[in-house]
């Protein structure tokens, strides 16, 4: 995303990170990309949808999720909080969305090592534009 806003779009897009654990994050991305963005240390859940509620058409969401569907987790915040309130032409992409694709197409929800995970509201939201 970084590079993609220097190199084509002389930084003219503004990127937040809603990232729990920055510390990763901070070691990776230069000093002045940490000047030109915006950082939130907390977890998903945590975090005012009026930061959302920004968002106009054809802004994007990248969403990287724990992946975990249980009681106050990142994913039910996103299933049945975020995208529903986020305005008509908001983007959003799961980054990891090939995995419940493959989920889909073999028809199990079971996943790698034997763990599985359960995708609340992944079927009633797969039909949107936004999500394919």
């Amino acid at each position: 995303m970084l590079d993609t806003n220097e190199l084509f779009f002389n930084n003219g897009i503004d990127i937040t990170f809603v990232e729990p654990y920055p510390e990763l994050l901070l070691t990776l991305i230069k000093k002045t990309d940490r000047e030109r963005t915006t950082l939130i240390s907390s977890n998903l859940q945590e975090v005012d949808l009026k930061l959302f509620a920004q968002l106009e058409e054809h802004d994007i969401v990248f969403v990287d999720s724990t992946h975990v569907s249980k009681v106050y987790s990142d994913v039910n915040y996103i299933f049945f909080k975020l995208l529903p309130s986020l305005r008509s032409g908001v983007l959003y992409i799961f980054t990891t969305f090939s995995i419940l694709l493959n989920i889909l197409k073999s028809g199990s929800m079971r996943i790698e090592h034997g763990m599985r995970r359960t995708y609340s509201g992944l079927f009633s939201n797969i039909t949107s534009p936004s999500v394919l």
